[in-house]
Order: structure tokens, then C-alpha cells, then sequence
């Protein structure tokens, strides 16, 4: 059994004015690895919450200007944070 390939194809045709295709431009791209890339990336992001959620310590996220933009299950339950 072959390996199933991704792949996007590009076409464009090369006139002048109103006269006939003369040439013809194709690109073809392997976006195979793109695929894997962003199954492995979803894969470490689930890792990454299981493992910040279930951490016995709390653990939050702050923008430089101060702003929270994550909070895990510990420091929620703490109510540290509203």
C-alpha cells in the first residue's frame, strides 16, 4: 500500500490581450506536512491544558498591561480570581 499524499494545485494561463492561451503556469504544494503539523500542534495543546489543569498549584497568565488571560482549575477554585 502507497503513503496518501495532500497536495494543492495553482493554475494560470498566460495570454495576450484576447489572443489565444499560449502557455500555461501549474504549481503544485505539498501540504502534507502541513496536516501533520497542525494534528501534532492540537496533540501538545491537549497535553499542555491536561497538564495545567490538573497541576496541584495555581497557575495563571498575565498580559503586560496586568490583564489575566488564563487562570487554571487550582487558582479558580482558590478564588483568587474572579
Amino acid at each position: 500500500m502507497g503513503k496518501s499524499l495532500v497536495a494543492i494545485e495553482r493554475r494560470s494561463r498566460d495570454t495576450i490581450s484576447e489572443e489565444p492561451v499560449y502557455r500555461w503556469y501549474a504549481l503544485n504544494s505539498d501540504i502534507d506536512d502541513l496536516y501533520r503539523s497542525r494534528e501534532l500542534l492540537k496533540e501538545r495543546e491537549l497535553q499542555l491544558s491536561l497538564l495545567t489543569e490538573t497541576l496541584p498549584a495555581m497557575l495563571w497568565k498575565a498580559e503586560p498591561d496586568g490583564t489575566i488571560v488564563y487562570v487554571n482549575r487550582k487558582a479558580k477554585n482558590t478564588r483568587l480570581c474572579t
